[in-house]
């Protein structure tokens, strides 16, 4: 689930959106599979129906100052549920002592990441292999 709906939401970003498809759906998996394999995903789900997934959030603390968002995904008929902002402070929490709030895919919720603290970061920047 999370890199199908990570890869289809980030495609209508404003940044991508002009790359050939083949090579963003290409490319753009490698790119998942090198920060899934350093990130924690956390999933917001139904108490009652634990198979449905209302979102999730994949960001990681690589040191004790630094909290890293790389994506986050709630399903549109949730959004006004404050389900984002809940994923938000569940990653916080793995991060308490966090100074530095990073993202690092622009998307229609950057100005709102910014409002609160949270500077964008390329990919490299914080470590990543990006060919």
């Amino acid at each position: 689930m999370v890199h199908d709906t990570w890869a289809r939401s980030y495609r209508m970003s404003p940044s991508v959106r002009a790359i050939d498809p083949g090579l963003y759906f290409t490319w753009h998996r490698k790119v998942r599979e090198q920060i899934l394999a350093r990130s924690l995903v956390l999933v917001s789900r139904d108490e009652a129906d634990p198979d449905y997934v209302y979102g999730y959030i994949v960001a990681e603390a690589p040191d004790d100052e630094t909290l890293i968002v790389h994506w986050a995904y709630v399903r549109a008929r949730h959004r006004k549920e404050r389900r984002a902002w809940e994923l938000l402070g569940a990653a916080l929490a793995h991060a308490p002592y966090a100074k530095r709030l990073l993202y690092t895919h622009r998307t229609y919720f950057a100005p709102k990441a910014e409002a609160i603290g949270f500077a964008f970061s390329r990919l490299r920047d914080v470590g990543y292999e990006i060919e």
